[in-house]
């Protein structure tokens, strides 16, 4: 009668060793991606919420004197900037002084963000809004929308590169 010895100590260590090298690929797939993309995005939003200030730091006059071609000069430089979808300058009542729109950039979105900053329903933009003061009162707004583009990009490369470190 042959007796049953179980596995080797060689095999016990390869399945330990492995469970452990799987457990942490594992770890580091569903921690790592995640912080990439808060940290792109919390990096997107300053640089955008700054942008926004620039802008409405620049645009008082314009709205003082409502000269809409010195703050439509300003929204087209601005557009520069790739990643900026549109921009638009408002009067305390509302209207629009100025206007920028990226081309394929459909419509502004006119619902209240509610803060300084959101993200759209889709994820695929960033809104930033700021108010525009001038000797201490508010004489308008300035908002803009930027796409999560090359974050989301980034991040897709990011796990793909994991991916390929952990096969």
């Amino acid at each position: 009668m042959t007796r049953f010895r179980g596995p080797s100590v060689a095999t016990k260590l390869v399945l330990l060793i492995g469970s452990v090298v799987g457990a942490l690929v594992i770890t580091v797939f569903a921690v790592v991606p995640p912080r990439f993309e808060r940290q792109l995005r919390d990096s997107l939003r300053y640089d955008s919420v700054g942008l926004c200030q620039m802008i409405a730091s620049n645009v008082g006059a314009s709205l003082v004197f409502e000269d809409a071609r010195m703050a439509q000069e300003l929204l087209d430089g601005a557009g520069r900037n790739r990643e900026l979808l549109y921009a638009v300058v408002k009067r305390t009542d509302g209207r629009p002084l100025a206007t920028f729109r990226r081309l394929g950039v459909s419509d502004i979105p006119q619902s209240p963000l509610g803060a300084d900053w959101s993200f759209s329903p889709d994820g695929s933009r960033l809104d930033v809004e700021t108010q525009v003061v001038s000797d201490g009162k508010t004489i308008g707004t300035v908002r803009i929308g930027v796409s999560l583009d090359r974050v989301l990009s980034e991040v897709r490369q990011g796990r793909k590169g994991l991916a390929g470190l952990s096969l």
